[in-house]
């Protein structure tokens, strides 16, 4: 292991690649649009609203519009390469309100090209749910356990959030929601509740197939990854699980049956919006998240056809080795169940 001293201009030119490489190699979900990365998950989401409004079209019909456009000059602007196919402006805003709802959880209202605001959403160990991984304290097997049941309860509170709105007043269901414009700054949008909340859960539910190993007929989890812990000098993969893989986040063609899956779960999760029928997430929960137990490392998760794709490009120490300038103690989440602070001494430092 080599360890580097960094002088302030060799920082400023670290920071600097990092800051191209993080937004295209870093993001733990499926990629966003960037401007310098794929938009996978923007595309596996606007294919299968494509398809629904196709065989829903009064589907926003009766949606209430905000007074101000400011929605739509921003959905023009970042989903400018997308070509929605819709009729009207109801159906635009619908789109726009579930699309930006699925870019949510990877960027919370912060810049996406900036290292430090990367790390404050994608490193919070409160938030690792959203994007169907490993908390600090999920080990072992009963860590795949609990990281399942942590993003299924995000999921359900989704879905809870959008009945709720379903059934309240017009103008309670249009919501302010922060975006950040890059280069301006923070702005406010006002978008469809249920249609926004049902993206965040339609993000997490499709990182469910990019950050696990899944059965070989993708219908089933066998075991959950792990990001947080695989950036230190403390990972074992045997107690974490399977490190974050950079390949699986991709929507290329050696992932093809992984993401076309993921996009099938998303047509079947976009049935809400004709039924209102919370039993969505029941069919949901039984079609594409239930939990097989007995797969470990050891025995490479059943034999998993999709072992080679989830071992792919694993995440690791940042800066090519995780070193520290002086000794570091045990960490005390494992005793504690507490989260470190400063997760960004960790990812460099630790």
């Amino acid at each position: 292991m080599i360890y580097h001293r960094f002088t302030p201009s060799s920082i400023h030119a670290l920071i600097i690649a990092l800051t191209v490489f993080s937004v295209t190699s870093l993001a733990t979900a499926y990629y966003i649009d960037t401007g310098l990365s794929d938009p996978c998950h923007e595309k596996m989401t606007a294919q299968a609203l494509l398809q629904f409004i196709d065989n829903y079209p009064d589907v926003a019909a009766d949606i209430p519009l905000p007074e101000t456009h400011l929605w739509e000059m921003y959905a023009d602007a970042i989903f400018e390469n997308f070509d929605f196919q819709v009729e009207n402006l109801s159906q635009k805003y619908f789109v726009a309100s579930l699309l930006i709802g699925t870019r949510w959880p990877d960027e919370h209202g912060r810049s996406v090209t900036s290292l430090t605001s990367l790390y404050d959403t994608h490193g919070d160990p409160k938030d690792q749910h959203e994007h169907f991984l490993r908390r600090l304290d999920h080990d072992y097997e009963a860590g795949n356990v609990a990281a399942v049941g942590y993003a299924k309860s995000f999921i359900a509170d989704r879905v809870n959030k959008t009945f709720a709105l379903f059934d309240a007043p017009s103008s309670e269901q249009i919501i302010p929601i922060t975006e950040y414009v890059e280069y301006y700054g923070q702005i406010t949008l006002h978008l469809w509740g249920p249609a926004y909340y049902m993206g965040t859960a339609i993000h997490t539910l499709q990182d469910s197939f990019s950050h696990t190993v899944r059965t070989d007929d993708l219908s089933g989890i066998v075991h959950v990854m792990n990001f947080l812990d695989a950036v230190t000098n403390d990972y074992s993969p045997e107690r974490d699980g399977l490190a974050h893989s950079y390949g699986m986040d991709e929507c290329s063609e050696k992932n093809r049956p992984i993401y076309l899956s993921a996009q099938a779960a998303t047509e079947e999760f976009l049935e809400v919006f004709t039924t209102r029928d919370p039993q969505i997430f029941i069919e949901i929960d039984s079609d594409w998240l239930s939990y097989h137990e007995g797969c470990t490392i050891q025995n490479h998760f059943c034999n998993s056809k999709w072992y080679g794709h989830v071992t792919s490009d694993p995440t690791g120490p940042i800066v090519g080795c995780a070193f520290s300038p002086t000794p570091t103690p045990a960490p005390a989440h494992r005793q504690s169940g507490t989260p470190p602070s400063g997760i960004l001494w960790r990812l460099f430092f630790e």
